[in-house]
């Protein structure tokens, strides 16, 4: 928490360590429950939890324990994590049932501005999630591949 420094909400730090093998589910509740307790993480509104001084000079003595490729693990997980929530956030993808199969939409957004709306078949509700995964991983590469390939 103390490297990524914007609030992040129990339920993601427990599925990040959970979905990288780092923690089980009560490990990490049991962990979450002893720092908010001894005050090393508090509470930052609806958005999540912010580290404390306090919890910094524990993390401190805690990477002199933790071995570096351990904590990289962690640290590459939960950055990948809130890239994927914050491209969430600005682009989006509508999956459609249809006759044939799903239509997805995907949207580019710049604000309030639509850049780029493309719309795909897909014959099954996994390709249709897999599309939308793979659009959400990089959505910028899509919309510079595609302006590149109709530019030329």
């Amino acid at each position: 928490m103390d490297k990524i420094n914007v609030p992040i909400k129990k339920s993601d730090i427990t599925l990040v360590l959970q979905t990288n093998g780092l923690a089980n589910y009560f490990e990490v509740s049991e962990a979450f429950c002893e720092m908010i307790s001894n005050g090393s993480i508090k509470e930052h509104s609806e958005e999540g939890y912010l580290i404390t001084t306090q919890g910094k000079i524990i993390v401190e003595e805690l990477e002199k324990i933790i071995p570096r490729a351990v904590r990289d693990k962690a640290l590459t997980a939960v950055i990948s994590y809130l890239e994927r929530i914050r491209s969430e956030k600005e682009n989006k993808v509508i999956i459609r049932k249809n006759d044939v199969g799903f239509t997805i939409t995907c949207i580019i957004s710049d604000n309030s501005f639509e850049m780029l709306k493309l719309t795909l078949y897909a014959p099954n509700r996994d390709i249709a999630n897999s599309i939308k995964d793979n659009f959400y991983e990089d959505p910028s590469e899509i919309y510079s591949k595609i302006l590149s390939l109709l530019t030329e």
